[in-house]
Protein backbone atom coordinates (compact mmCIF):
# COMPACT_ATOMS: atom_id res chain seq x y z
CA UNK A 1 0.00 0.00 0.00
CA UNK A 2 1.43 3.21 -0.92
CA UNK A 3 0.03 6.47 0.96
CA UNK A 4 -3.46 5.43 1.47
CA UNK A 5 -4.43 9.14 1.56
CA UNK A 6 -3.37 9.70 -2.06
CA UNK A 7 -5.62 7.02 -3.55
CA UNK A 8 -9.07 8.73 -4.39
CA UNK A 9 -6.72 9.20 -7.61
CA UNK A 10 -7.23 6.78 -10.34
CA UNK A 11 -4.69 6.10 -12.83
CA UNK A 12 -5.08 5.21 -16.11
CA UNK A 13 -2.75 3.24 -17.64
CA UNK A 14 -1.18 3.25 -21.34
CA UNK A 15 0.55 0.07 -21.36
CA UNK A 16 2.70 0.59 -24.85
CA UNK A 17 3.96 3.60 -23.70
CA UNK A 18 5.92 2.46 -21.06
CA UNK A 19 8.59 0.39 -22.47
CA UNK A 20 10.62 3.44 -23.01
CA UNK A 21 8.77 6.00 -20.14
CA UNK A 22 11.06 8.55 -18.54
CA UNK A 23 8.58 10.21 -16.50
CA UNK A 24 7.01 12.27 -19.34
CA UNK A 25 3.33 11.98 -17.74
CA UNK A 26 1.17 13.73 -20.96
CA UNK A 27 3.87 15.08 -22.48
CA UNK A 28 5.20 12.04 -24.89
CA UNK A 29 5.76 13.67 -28.28
CA UNK A 30 3.99 11.65 -31.22
CA UNK A 31 7.48 9.78 -32.66
CA UNK A 32 8.27 8.78 -29.43
CA UNK A 33 4.77 7.26 -28.64
CA UNK A 34 4.41 5.57 -32.15
CA UNK A 35 8.07 4.14 -31.34
CA UNK A 36 7.37 3.18 -28.28
CA UNK A 37 3.87 1.60 -29.78
CA UNK A 38 6.67 -0.02 -32.34
CA UNK A 39 7.99 -2.19 -30.11
CA UNK A 40 5.02 -3.72 -27.75
CA UNK A 41 3.57 -4.54 -31.26
CA UNK A 42 6.52 -6.58 -32.04
CA UNK A 43 6.49 -7.98 -28.60
CA UNK A 44 2.98 -9.19 -29.32
CA UNK A 45 4.12 -12.67 -30.93
CA UNK A 46 6.94 -12.86 -27.86
CA UNK A 47 6.21 -16.34 -25.47
CA UNK A 48 6.37 -13.98 -22.39
CA UNK A 49 3.79 -10.95 -24.00
CA UNK A 50 1.43 -11.47 -20.63
CA UNK A 51 4.32 -10.88 -18.23
CA UNK A 52 5.47 -7.97 -20.75
CA UNK A 53 1.97 -6.27 -20.21
CA UNK A 54 1.93 -6.87 -16.90
CA UNK A 55 5.20 -4.69 -16.48
CA UNK A 56 4.32 -2.33 -18.79
CA UNK A 57 1.25 -1.40 -16.40
CA UNK A 58 3.78 -1.39 -13.25
CA UNK A 59 6.52 0.71 -14.69
CA UNK A 60 3.46 3.60 -15.93
CA UNK A 61 1.89 3.57 -12.22
CA UNK A 62 5.69 3.55 -11.09
CA UNK A 63 5.76 6.82 -13.54
CA UNK A 64 2.11 7.98 -12.49
CA UNK A 65 0.90 7.84 -16.50
CA UNK A 66 -2.16 9.05 -17.33
CA UNK A 67 -3.92 8.67 -20.54
CA UNK A 68 -7.47 7.64 -20.91
CA UNK A 69 -9.09 5.46 -23.31
CA UNK A 70 -10.01 7.96 -26.22
CA UNK A 71 -5.95 9.05 -25.97
CA UNK A 72 -5.41 5.42 -26.09
CA UNK A 73 -7.18 4.35 -29.08
CA UNK A 74 -6.14 7.32 -31.19
CA UNK A 75 -2.69 6.50 -30.39
CA UNK A 76 -3.68 3.25 -31.43
CA UNK A 77 -4.32 4.50 -34.93
CA UNK A 78 -1.88 6.14 -35.31
CA UNK A 79 0.31 3.66 -34.56
CA UNK A 80 -0.82 1.28 -37.13
CA UNK A 81 -0.61 4.18 -40.31
CA UNK A 82 3.59 4.38 -39.08
CA UNK A 83 3.83 0.96 -38.86
CA UNK A 84 4.20 -0.47 -42.25
CA UNK A 85 3.29 -4.10 -41.36
CA UNK A 86 0.01 -3.23 -40.08
CA UNK A 87 -0.47 -0.55 -42.45
CA UNK A 88 -0.42 -2.60 -45.25
CA UNK A 89 -2.37 -5.69 -43.55
CA UNK A 90 -6.06 -6.29 -44.17
CA UNK A 91 -8.21 -4.86 -42.81
CA UNK A 92 -9.57 -7.63 -40.82
CA UNK A 93 -6.07 -8.05 -39.36
CA UNK A 94 -6.16 -4.36 -38.44
CA UNK A 95 -9.55 -4.25 -37.05
CA UNK A 96 -8.65 -7.66 -34.67
CA UNK A 97 -5.31 -5.82 -33.70
CA UNK A 98 -7.09 -2.57 -32.91
CA UNK A 99 -10.15 -4.25 -31.26
CA UNK A 100 -8.15 -6.69 -29.13
CA UNK A 101 -4.89 -3.70 -27.78
CA UNK A 102 -8.10 -1.40 -26.23
CA UNK A 103 -9.74 -4.79 -24.30
CA UNK A 104 -6.51 -5.46 -23.48
CA UNK A 105 -6.12 -2.08 -22.21
CA UNK A 106 -9.85 -1.52 -20.56
CA UNK A 107 -9.38 -5.11 -18.82
CA UNK A 108 -6.02 -3.74 -16.90
CA UNK A 109 -7.29 -0.05 -15.68
CA UNK A 110 -11.20 0.22 -15.91
CA UNK A 111 -11.86 -3.48 -14.96
CA UNK A 112 -8.83 -3.41 -12.42
CA UNK A 113 -10.30 -0.71 -10.81
CA UNK A 114 -13.49 -2.55 -10.55
CA UNK A 115 -11.93 -5.46 -8.33
CA UNK A 116 -10.13 -2.68 -6.32
CA UNK A 117 -13.73 -1.03 -5.58
CA UNK A 118 -14.95 -4.48 -4.44
CA UNK A 119 -12.09 -4.95 -2.56
CA UNK A 120 -12.17 -1.70 -0.56
CA UNK A 121 -15.97 -2.11 0.11
CA UNK A 122 -15.25 -5.91 1.75
CA UNK A 123 -12.22 -5.09 4.01
CA UNK A 124 -11.94 -7.52 7.09
CA UNK A 125 -12.52 -6.21 10.02
CA UNK A 126 -9.76 -6.31 12.39
CA UNK A 127 -9.09 -5.82 16.41
CA UNK A 128 -7.21 -3.00 18.11
CA UNK A 129 -4.33 -1.26 16.24
CA UNK A 130 -3.16 -4.15 13.86
CA UNK A 131 -2.45 -3.51 10.81
CA UNK A 132 -5.68 -3.46 8.28
CA UNK A 133 -4.63 -4.18 4.11
CA UNK A 134 -6.99 -1.48 2.69
CA UNK A 135 -7.10 -2.27 -0.54
CA UNK A 136 -6.77 0.24 -2.04
CA UNK A 137 -3.60 0.08 -4.49
CA UNK A 138 -4.31 -0.70 -7.77
CA UNK A 139 -0.62 -2.43 -8.34
CA UNK A 140 -1.53 -5.21 -6.12
CA UNK A 141 -4.51 -5.77 -7.69
CA UNK A 142 -2.39 -5.89 -11.01
CA UNK A 143 0.17 -8.52 -9.07
CA UNK A 144 -2.91 -10.37 -7.74
CA UNK A 145 -4.29 -10.71 -11.71
CA UNK A 146 -0.77 -11.61 -13.13
CA UNK A 147 -0.59 -14.28 -10.15
CA UNK A 148 -3.68 -15.83 -11.07
CA UNK A 149 -5.27 -15.00 -7.66
CA UNK A 150 -8.59 -16.76 -6.81
CA UNK A 151 -8.53 -14.18 -3.86
CA UNK A 152 -11.49 -12.29 -5.64
CA UNK A 153 -13.94 -13.79 -7.94
CA UNK A 154 -13.51 -11.47 -10.29
CA UNK A 155 -10.32 -11.86 -11.21
CA UNK A 156 -10.62 -15.26 -12.87
CA UNK A 157 -13.28 -13.13 -14.69
CA UNK A 158 -10.69 -10.96 -15.99
CA UNK A 159 -8.13 -13.34 -16.49
CA UNK A 160 -10.16 -15.48 -18.94
CA UNK A 161 -10.57 -12.07 -21.02
CA UNK A 162 -7.28 -11.10 -21.03
CA UNK A 163 -6.01 -14.09 -22.25
CA UNK A 164 -8.46 -14.14 -24.90
CA UNK A 165 -7.22 -10.62 -25.81
CA UNK A 166 -3.52 -11.49 -25.55
CA UNK A 167 -4.35 -14.02 -27.64
CA UNK A 168 -6.25 -12.26 -30.83
CA UNK A 169 -3.27 -9.26 -30.71
CA UNK A 170 -0.89 -12.06 -30.55
CA UNK A 171 -2.61 -13.97 -33.73
CA UNK A 172 -3.84 -10.74 -35.65
CA UNK A 173 0.36 -9.37 -35.16
CA UNK A 174 2.03 -12.52 -36.40
CA UNK A 175 -0.68 -12.26 -39.36
CA UNK A 176 0.70 -9.16 -40.03
CA UNK A 177 4.20 -10.28 -40.03
CA UNK A 178 5.54 -9.29 -36.67
CA UNK A 179 8.37 -11.48 -35.17
CA UNK A 180 9.29 -10.95 -31.58
CA UNK A 181 11.66 -8.97 -31.15
CA UNK A 182 13.36 -10.09 -27.99
CA UNK A 183 15.38 -6.79 -26.10
CA UNK A 184 18.81 -7.25 -25.17
CA UNK A 185 18.77 -8.27 -21.35
CA UNK A 186 21.59 -6.86 -19.24
CA UNK A 187 23.57 -8.86 -16.45
CA UNK A 188 21.52 -8.42 -13.05
CA UNK A 189 23.26 -6.25 -10.75
CA UNK A 190 23.18 -8.70 -8.07
CA UNK A 191 24.19 -12.36 -8.82
CA UNK A 192 22.56 -15.00 -7.82
CA UNK A 193 23.61 -17.16 -4.67
CA UNK A 194 25.87 -19.79 -4.99
CA UNK A 195 25.20 -23.32 -4.11
CA UNK A 196 28.51 -22.76 -1.40
CA UNK A 197 27.08 -19.81 0.13
CA UNK A 198 26.27 -19.44 3.76
CA UNK A 199 25.21 -16.81 5.41
CA UNK A 200 23.92 -15.58 9.15
CA UNK A 201 23.79 -18.39 11.05
CA UNK A 202 24.72 -21.09 8.29
CA UNK A 203 21.91 -19.92 6.60
CA UNK A 204 21.61 -19.79 3.21
CA UNK A 205 21.06 -15.84 1.21
CA UNK A 206 18.00 -17.50 -0.48
CA UNK A 207 16.46 -18.42 3.29
CA UNK A 208 13.45 -16.70 3.49
CA UNK A 209 14.88 -15.13 7.25
CA UNK A 210 18.22 -14.16 6.07
CA UNK A 211 16.18 -11.98 3.66
CA UNK A 212 13.91 -11.11 6.95
CA UNK A 213 17.13 -9.94 9.08
CA UNK A 214 19.07 -8.15 6.08
CA UNK A 215 16.30 -5.84 5.15
CA UNK A 216 15.55 -5.31 9.32
CA UNK A 217 19.52 -4.18 8.92
CA UNK A 218 19.16 -2.30 5.68
CA UNK A 219 16.18 -1.02 6.95
CA UNK A 220 17.50 0.43 9.92
CA UNK A 221 21.30 1.02 8.34
CA UNK A 222 22.69 -0.98 11.16
CA UNK A 223 24.91 -3.90 11.56
CA UNK A 224 24.41 -3.78 15.55
CA UNK A 225 20.42 -3.87 15.67
CA UNK A 226 20.74 -8.13 14.79
CA UNK A 227 22.54 -8.37 18.02
CA UNK A 228 20.19 -7.51 20.51
CA UNK A 229 17.88 -9.36 22.11
CA UNK A 230 14.35 -9.86 20.85
CA UNK A 231 11.59 -7.45 22.00
CA UNK A 232 10.30 -9.25 25.07
CA UNK A 233 7.33 -7.87 27.75
CA UNK A 234 10.01 -5.97 29.62
CA UNK A 235 11.43 -3.93 26.75
CA UNK A 236 9.81 -0.09 27.48
CA UNK A 237 8.17 1.45 24.78
CA UNK A 238 9.36 4.25 22.14
CA UNK A 239 8.43 7.71 23.01
CA UNK A 240 8.32 10.76 20.80
CA UNK A 241 6.14 9.31 17.79
CA UNK A 242 1.81 9.05 18.07
CA UNK A 243 -1.06 8.12 15.46
CA UNK A 244 -1.93 10.83 13.42
CA UNK A 245 -4.40 11.61 11.06
CA UNK A 246 -6.72 8.86 10.78
CA UNK A 247 -6.26 7.46 6.93
CA UNK A 248 -9.47 5.26 6.97
CA UNK A 249 -12.02 3.17 9.12
CA UNK A 250 -9.53 1.55 10.92
CA UNK A 251 -5.95 2.76 10.86
CA UNK A 252 -4.14 6.09 11.36
CA UNK A 253 -0.52 7.21 10.57
CA UNK A 254 2.22 7.95 12.50
CA UNK A 255 4.04 11.41 13.07
CA UNK A 256 7.08 12.54 15.02
CA UNK A 257 5.95 14.66 18.42
CA UNK A 258 9.99 14.61 19.19
CA UNK A 259 12.66 13.04 17.01
CA UNK A 260 15.37 13.45 19.90
CA UNK A 261 13.02 11.35 22.33
CA UNK A 262 12.25 8.80 19.92
CA UNK A 263 16.18 8.19 19.47
CA UNK A 264 16.94 8.07 22.71
CA UNK A 265 14.18 5.19 23.46
CA UNK A 266 13.54 3.18 20.53
CA UNK A 267 15.50 0.11 21.16
CA UNK A 268 16.92 -0.52 17.62
CA UNK A 269 17.83 3.44 16.84
CA UNK A 270 19.06 4.18 20.88
CA UNK A 271 22.71 5.10 20.77
CA UNK A 272 23.32 4.22 16.92
CA UNK A 273 25.32 6.28 15.15
CA UNK A 274 25.82 6.10 11.03
CA UNK A 275 28.83 5.53 8.89
CA UNK A 276 29.72 6.12 5.58
CA UNK A 277 27.66 4.78 2.93
CA UNK A 278 24.81 5.05 5.58
CA UNK A 279 21.40 6.93 4.95
CA UNK A 280 21.25 9.37 8.62
CA UNK A 281 18.50 9.10 10.01
CA UNK A 282 19.10 11.59 13.08
CA UNK A 283 15.97 13.64 11.07
CA UNK A 284 13.43 10.37 10.58
CA UNK A 285 14.04 7.34 12.36
CA UNK A 286 12.46 4.60 10.74
CA UNK A 287 9.21 3.49 12.70
CA UNK A 288 5.62 1.64 12.22
CA UNK A 289 3.24 3.46 9.75
CA UNK A 290 0.04 2.67 8.89
CA UNK A 291 -0.16 1.84 4.66
CA UNK A 292 3.69 1.95 4.43
CA UNK A 293 5.47 0.54 1.68
CA UNK A 294 8.75 0.73 -0.05
CA UNK A 295 9.27 2.76 -3.32
CA UNK A 296 10.01 1.30 -6.38
CA UNK A 297 13.03 2.29 -7.71
CA UNK A 298 13.95 0.83 -11.14
CA UNK A 299 14.35 -2.81 -10.32
CA UNK A 300 15.30 -2.00 -6.97
CA UNK A 301 13.07 -0.86 -4.06
CA UNK A 302 13.26 2.24 -1.37
CA UNK A 303 12.84 1.88 2.45
CA UNK A 304 13.67 5.49 2.67
CA UNK A 305 10.88 7.12 0.60
CA UNK A 306 7.59 7.95 2.81
CA UNK A 307 4.82 6.21 1.19
CA UNK A 308 2.45 5.27 4.22
CA UNK A 309 -0.65 6.99 5.88
CA UNK A 310 1.55 9.96 8.21
CA UNK A 311 4.29 11.84 8.36
CA UNK A 312 6.99 9.38 10.03
CA UNK A 313 9.06 6.76 7.66
CA UNK A 314 7.68 3.34 8.18
CA UNK A 315 6.13 0.14 6.78
CA UNK A 316 3.66 -2.05 7.41
CA UNK A 317 3.42 -5.80 8.39
CA UNK A 318 2.68 -6.94 4.99
CA UNK A 319 5.68 -4.81 3.27
CA UNK A 320 8.18 -5.91 5.35
CA UNK A 321 7.35 -9.59 4.63
CA UNK A 322 6.84 -9.38 0.97
CA UNK A 323 10.39 -7.15 1.05
CA UNK A 324 12.26 -9.48 2.86
CA UNK A 325 10.95 -12.36 0.00
CA UNK A 326 12.26 -10.17 -2.74
CA UNK A 327 15.50 -9.62 -1.02
CA UNK A 328 15.77 -13.39 -0.69
CA UNK A 329 14.58 -13.94 -4.01
CA UNK A 330 12.31 -16.39 -3.58
CA UNK A 331 9.42 -16.63 -6.28
CA UNK A 332 5.59 -16.46 -5.45
CA UNK A 333 5.63 -19.29 -8.54
CA UNK A 334 8.19 -20.74 -10.79
CA UNK A 335 6.76 -18.82 -13.98
CA UNK A 336 7.05 -15.61 -12.83
CA UNK A 337 10.40 -12.84 -11.97
CA UNK A 338 10.94 -11.68 -8.79
CA UNK A 339 9.52 -8.35 -9.14
CA UNK A 340 9.44 -4.89 -6.93
CA UNK A 341 5.96 -4.92 -7.42
CA UNK A 342 5.21 -8.18 -5.44
CA UNK A 343 5.88 -5.88 -2.08
CA UNK A 344 1.94 -5.03 -2.57
CA UNK A 345 1.15 -8.30 -1.58
CA UNK A 346 -0.92 -8.16 1.58
CA UNK A 347 -1.48 -10.28 4.52
CA UNK A 348 -5.01 -12.28 3.22
CA UNK A 349 -2.21 -12.74 0.09
CA UNK A 350 -0.10 -15.20 2.27
CA UNK A 351 -3.19 -17.24 4.04
CA UNK A 352 -3.64 -19.77 1.73
CA UNK A 353 -1.24 -19.89 -1.23
CA UNK A 354 -3.56 -22.70 -3.05
CA UNK A 355 -5.96 -19.80 -3.71
CA UNK A 356 -3.38 -16.75 -4.38
CA UNK A 357 -2.12 -19.58 -7.18
CA UNK A 358 1.48 -19.37 -5.57
CA UNK A 359 3.32 -22.69 -6.43
CA UNK A 360 6.36 -21.85 -4.77
CA UNK A 361 4.96 -21.65 -1.29
CA UNK A 362 3.23 -24.56 0.49
CA UNK A 363 0.85 -24.84 3.44
CA UNK A 364 2.47 -26.15 6.75
CA UNK A 365 1.07 -29.09 8.04
CA UNK A 366 1.77 -30.51 11.29
CA UNK A 367 2.33 -34.44 10.61
CA UNK A 368 3.98 -36.27 13.77
CA UNK A 369 7.00 -34.74 14.83
CA UNK A 370 7.37 -32.00 12.70
CA UNK A 371 6.52 -28.03 13.90
CA UNK A 372 7.07 -24.39 12.43
CA UNK A 373 10.57 -23.46 11.26
CA UNK A 374 12.43 -20.44 10.90
CA UNK A 375 11.17 -18.51 7.63
CA UNK A 376 7.43 -19.73 8.01
CA UNK A 377 5.31 -17.00 7.29
CA UNK A 378 2.10 -16.55 9.38
CA UNK A 379 -0.64 -14.59 8.54
CA UNK A 380 -4.56 -13.52 9.31
CA UNK A 381 -6.87 -11.09 8.18
CA UNK A 382 -4.68 -7.53 8.89
CA UNK A 383 -1.66 -8.85 10.34
CA UNK A 384 1.56 -11.33 8.93
CA UNK A 385 4.60 -11.71 10.73
CA UNK A 386 7.44 -14.58 9.98
CA UNK A 387 8.57 -17.25 11.94
CA UNK A 388 12.28 -16.02 13.68
CA UNK A 389 13.79 -18.38 15.77
CA UNK A 390 12.70 -21.59 17.16
CA UNK A 391 13.42 -23.26 20.03
CA UNK A 392 13.19 -27.57 20.46
CA UNK A 393 9.55 -27.59 21.42
CA UNK A 394 8.12 -24.19 20.04
CA UNK A 395 4.33 -24.66 20.78
CA UNK A 396 5.15 -26.56 24.16
CA UNK A 397 2.98 -30.00 23.17
CA UNK A 398 5.58 -31.81 25.28
CA UNK A 399 3.67 -30.44 28.36
CA UNK A 400 0.76 -32.77 26.64
CA UNK A 401 0.64 -36.35 27.96
CA UNK A 402 -2.62 -37.34 26.46
CA UNK A 403 -4.80 -36.02 23.84
CA UNK A 404 -7.10 -34.11 26.05
CA UNK A 405 -3.67 -31.88 26.84
CA UNK A 406 -3.64 -30.57 23.37
CA UNK A 407 -6.36 -28.47 24.59
CA UNK A 408 -5.26 -26.44 27.38
CA UNK A 409 -1.92 -25.72 25.56
CA UNK A 410 -0.78 -21.99 26.06
CA UNK A 411 1.06 -19.12 24.57
CA UNK A 412 2.96 -18.76 27.78
CA UNK A 413 4.75 -21.96 26.67
CA UNK A 414 5.78 -21.25 23.50
CA UNK A 415 9.37 -21.20 22.23
CA UNK A 416 9.96 -19.09 19.60
CA UNK A 417 10.26 -15.25 18.06
CA UNK A 418 9.21 -13.70 15.47
CA UNK A 419 10.07 -11.08 12.72
CA UNK A 420 7.59 -8.28 11.67
CA UNK A 421 6.67 -4.45 11.24
CA UNK A 422 4.02 -3.67 14.15
CA UNK A 423 2.86 -1.14 16.13
CA UNK A 424 3.51 -2.62 19.39
CA UNK A 425 5.86 -0.66 22.01
CA UNK A 426 4.99 3.05 20.65
CA UNK A 427 4.99 1.86 16.64
CA UNK A 428 8.53 0.05 17.01
CA UNK A 429 7.82 -0.83 13.82
CA UNK A 430 10.16 -3.56 12.27
CA UNK A 431 11.30 -5.68 15.42
CA UNK A 432 12.35 -9.11 16.71
CA UNK A 433 9.41 -10.43 19.52
CA UNK A 434 9.78 -13.39 22.39
CA UNK A 435 6.29 -15.02 20.55
CA UNK A 436 4.97 -15.52 24.18
CA UNK A 437 5.11 -11.94 25.03
CA UNK A 438 3.93 -10.94 21.52
CA UNK A 439 0.90 -12.89 21.98
CA UNK A 440 -0.13 -12.79 25.33
CA UNK A 441 -2.86 -10.34 24.72
CA UNK A 442 -4.85 -12.88 22.46
CA UNK A 443 -6.40 -11.80 19.34
CA UNK A 444 -6.43 -13.60 15.73
CA UNK A 445 -2.47 -14.17 15.95
CA UNK A 446 -2.74 -15.99 19.10
CA UNK A 447 -5.94 -17.95 17.78
CA UNK A 448 -3.92 -18.81 14.68
CA UNK A 449 -0.83 -20.23 16.47
CA UNK A 450 -2.71 -21.98 19.43
CA UNK A 451 -4.38 -23.67 16.40
CA UNK A 452 -1.56 -24.97 14.86
CA UNK A 453 0.07 -26.26 18.31
CA UNK A 454 -3.40 -28.04 19.28
CA UNK A 455 -3.36 -29.57 15.24
CA UNK A 456 0.60 -30.33 16.10
CA UNK A 457 0.07 -32.01 19.81
CA UNK A 458 -2.93 -34.59 18.11
CA UNK A 459 -0.27 -35.01 15.41
CA UNK A 460 2.10 -36.38 18.06
CA UNK A 461 -0.69 -38.73 19.13
CA UNK A 462 -2.41 -40.09 16.47
CA UNK A 463 0.64 -39.24 13.68
CA UNK A 464 -2.10 -37.34 11.45
CA UNK A 465 -1.03 -34.85 8.94
CA UNK A 466 -2.94 -31.86 9.48
CA UNK A 467 -3.29 -29.25 7.60
CA UNK A 468 -4.73 -26.33 9.92
CA UNK A 469 -4.82 -23.38 7.09
CA UNK A 470 -8.84 -21.94 6.73
CA UNK A 471 -10.33 -18.81 5.56
CA UNK A 472 -9.11 -16.65 8.57
CA UNK A 473 -5.36 -17.74 8.67
CA UNK A 474 -2.43 -19.95 7.40
CA UNK A 475 0.84 -20.89 7.72
CA UNK A 476 3.28 -21.06 4.68
CA UNK A 477 6.56 -22.19 3.50
CA UNK A 478 8.83 -21.71 0.97
CA UNK A 479 9.80 -24.62 -1.13
CA UNK A 480 13.42 -23.16 -1.62
CA UNK A 481 14.10 -25.15 -4.63
CA UNK A 482 16.08 -23.97 -7.82
CA UNK A 483 12.97 -23.50 -9.38
CA UNK A 484 11.64 -21.09 -6.91
CA UNK A 485 15.14 -19.01 -6.02
CA UNK A 486 16.18 -15.80 -8.51
CA UNK A 487 18.41 -12.91 -8.44
CA UNK A 488 17.80 -11.16 -4.92
CA UNK A 489 16.17 -7.51 -5.16
CA UNK A 490 18.52 -4.91 -4.04
CA UNK A 491 17.59 -2.47 -1.84
CA UNK A 492 18.32 1.32 -1.73
CA UNK A 493 21.11 2.18 0.99
CA UNK A 494 22.04 -1.87 1.29
CA UNK A 495 26.13 -0.89 0.72
CA UNK A 496 25.29 0.27 4.71
CA UNK A 497 25.34 -3.34 5.74
CA UNK A 498 27.09 -5.47 3.18
CA UNK A 499 30.23 -5.06 5.31
CA UNK A 500 28.16 -6.47 8.41
CA UNK A 501 29.91 -9.86 9.46
CA UNK A 502 26.85 -11.40 10.57
CA UNK A 503 25.63 -10.57 7.14
CA UNK A 504 28.81 -11.32 4.88
CA UNK A 505 28.64 -14.14 2.23
CA UNK A 506 31.42 -16.57 2.44
CA UNK A 507 31.89 -20.10 0.84
CA UNK A 508 32.20 -22.98 3.35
Amino acid sequence: MQNLKAKTKSISVLTITTLALSGCGHGFETKALSSVIGEVTEGLTCSDIRSKVFDSYYRAHENAVSLDGGSFNVAIKKSMIENSKLSTSSLDVQSRYEKAMNAIHTLMTEDIRGARQLAITSKPTVEKDTPQEAEDDELLHLARLEMRSQIEPTYDVINQKLDAALTEASQAAGEAGISCAEPVVSPPAVAAPRVDEVTIEGLASSSPIYGALYTMAASYQSCQVLDLAPVSVSTTAAQGVVKGAKVDAVGYGREYTDVALLKRTHYYHRGQSYGPGCADQSRKPMVYDYGGRPAITGSSVDMFKNSGGGSALGIDCSAFVSTAAAVAGNLYKTSTANKPVYTRFVSRDFINPATSKWTCYQSVKTPSGQSIRPGDIAAVKGHVVMVDKVGSDPFGISRATSVAGCSSLSTKNFDFTVIQSSPEKGSIGINRFVAKDYLAGGGKMSTMFLGYAKAACLSRFDGTTRNPVNSEYGIIRHAGTDSCVAQRMPLVNESCVQSCSSLRVTAN
